[in-house]
């Protein structure tokens, strides 16, 4: 059971789900016009936060970095976590009006911060895979980009 448990294939399972999940920045549509009608924004102000989103969810060296300090990748994989939920989280409090007065600066923060988050996921995931798997690198690769879509 424990040779299962720490199996190449089943981190790799695990790793596409773990991509599947964190997709989050695709579905910003969905929830981009209930931010507008509730925070009273316009639609310039919301080109404003898809830009912070995608600077969010494409800047990512940081992460690359982290990884290469010897941190494991589940850490990677905890502070993502963590940095999303706040992120968020806090997108969440402010467009059910539960923090009041918010700025679009701080909306975009909590974008950056949120959309950030995926990055972590991407580096920890992709890099692990590709270690597991080094005669197969472009179809892991492959398998996790299409997987984080």
């Amino acid at each position: 059971m424990v040779d299962l448990l720490r199996s190449r294939w089943l981190m790799l399972v695990a790793g596409i789900w773990i991509q599947i999940t964190m997709g989050s920045t695709y579905v910003f549509g969905l929830y981009s016009e209930s931010l507008k009608r509730e925070l009273g924004f316009d639609q310039s102000q919301l080109d404003t936060l898809g830009f912070f989103k995608g600077i969010g969810a494409n800047v990512g060296i940081h992460t690359g970095l982290l990884l290469s300090l010897a941190l494991p990748p589940w850490i990677i994989l905890a502070l993502g976590a963590g940095q999303g939920f706040l992120g968020y989280f806090m997108i969440w409090l402010a467009g059910t009006h539960r923090i009041r007065g918010v700025q679009l600066w701080q909306m975009c923060a909590f974008m950056l911060v949120a959309a950030n988050s995926q990055t972590y996921s991407n580096t920890a995931v992709v890099v692990t895979s590709v270690t597991n798997f080094p005669t197969s690198r472009g179809t892991v690769i492959g398998l996790m980009k299409v997987s984080s879509i």
